[in-house]
């Protein structure tokens, strides 16, 4: 247990240090409807999420995260002091200052998907939600795409249609070519053209494009964002573990809680996760 708490603030104290400022090429808003009752068709959220692409790179994940992590380099700034602790002591210090200073500050991160992709490597990487130690999911960045003749306008955007598969599920995107950025939501890119909305078949998950910036700017940029002892794992491990998170979602890894505070968390693992995004 200790060795697992120590582990623990070490990660922590790490994340306050990796904290940095980047121009990025593009910032694109997307929200996200996740499917809640599949038998009545109910559907959550939104939720926003932040796809930002930076020096051949672009990560996508929930922009309370951008939020949070802003608040946190503002309190590095303020605070070094509790940049860089020596011991498990000095830890825990630096865990409960930041915790009490930060508690009115950051915004609840609901849906949890953090995903890099590697234009220069050619490769995806999905982190593994909770996951402790690190781990993370990582495929080839190479989508088969089959681009329809339907047309429409989403978003005030003329759209093609197109559609591909990952992760176990069908899925139809609309694409713009007057956006001619090969980017899109998730895991997803590779079309002549911003990806401005996608579904799977069955309409359980959304992603359709709420806001967009393609002017250089600054933004908060982790620098750690795949953690550098993050372990790769197979779709089958990264499914499994997930499934297992929301059934049992003892975090992290080795601390006992009550039967009370896990059924509190099951309730909100559920929350967070409804159905999965991945699947086999």
């Amino acid at each position: 247990m200790k060795t697992i708490f120590l582990a623990y603030l070490i990660s922590f104290s790490w994340i306050l240090v990796a904290q940095d400022i980047k121009v990025v090429k593009y910032a694109i808003s997307y929200d996200f409807i996740p499917v809640v009752d599949t038998l009545k068709g109910t559907l959550g959220g939104p939720f926003e999420f932040l796809l930002l692409h930076a020096d051949g790179e672009s990560r996508f994940h929930a922009s309370n995260k951008q939020f949070n992590d802003s608040m946190s380099y503002v309190y590095i700034l303020a605070n070094p002091q509790f940049a860089n602790p020596k011991t498990q002591e000095e830890a825990q210090e630096a865990v409960d200052h930041y915790t009490t200073e930060m508690r009115n500050w950051m915004k609840n991160e609901v849906v949890n998907y953090l995903v890099r992709k590697d234009f220069g490597a050619k490769k995806i990487q999905n982190e593994l939600t909770f996951a402790f130690p690190p781990q993370h999911l990582e495929e080839p960045l190479n989508f088969s795409w089959n681009i329809g003749e339907k047309q429409d306008t989403i978003a005030g955007l003329f759209c093609y249609n197109a559609y591909t598969t990952y992760g176990g599920r069908k899925y139809t995107a609309w694409f713009s070519p007057d956006v001619p950025i090969p980017d899109g939501p998730y895991v997803f890119s590779g079309l002549p053209g911003l990806i401005v909305e996608i579904s799977d078949e069955k309409g359980w998950f959304t992603f359709r494009l709420k806001s967009i910036s393609v002017s250089p700017h600054q933004r908060f940029w982790d620098v750690n964002y795949i953690n550098p002892q993050s372990e790769v794992i197979s779709r089958k491990s990264y499914v499994d573990q997930s499934i297992k998170q929301k059934n049992n979602p003892r975090m992290p890894a080795g601390v006992e809680v009550s039967e009370e505070q896990l059924l509190d968390m099951k309730k909100r693992h559920k929350r967070s996760y409804y159905l999965l995004l991945e699947s086999y």
